[in-house]
């Protein structure tokens, strides 16, 4: 998630008010923090202290961070987060090359739409065996 904070304008959203949390100190992300409701679009596995529990590539279930003027490059994150259901970053301004996925298992949603990516689809979207929803929308590929 600090990678993602790290490449756009997240910082700008949260000291405006647009959005919330985000603070990544000294680049790592706390699971008090975003597991509990306070970074805007992340839901986590266990949203009560078991989510302390579990590494932070275990606990992401979902990323929404649809329409809220995100501009930037997204970085391969998905590849990180092994539990993810879904994947929501539509209707940004993201650009650069689509993000790798990885071998997911649990991935059922992606919705990258709507922005700027350019370049080919990963090859490592024919592992996505239980994605249900995909939409990459108006991408320049």
């Amino acid at each position: 998630l600090c990678s993602i904070e790290n490449s756009t304008n997240i910082k700008e959203l949260v000291q405006s008010g647009a959005m919330q949390g985000w603070n990544c100190e000294n680049g790592n992300a706390n699971p008090n923090d975003y597991c509990h409701g306070k970074w805007t679009g992340i839901e986590c596995n266990n949203d009560g202290d078991n989510a302390l529990n579990y590494p932070f590539n275990e606990s992401v279930k979902s990323v929404d961070l649809k329409d809220l003027k995100i501009e930037g490059t997204l970085p391969d994150v998905l590849t990180l987060l092994y539990h993810t259901e879904g994947f929501d970053v539509s209707g940004n301004k993201l650009y650069g090359t689509m993000p790798g996925i990885g071998s997911k298992d649990n991935l059922k949603s992606l919705d990258l739409s709507d922005n700027y990516f350019a370049g080919t689809i990963p090859s490592d979207f024919d592992d996505l065996h239980n994605l249900t929803v995909v939409s990459i929308g108006i991408v320049t590929v």
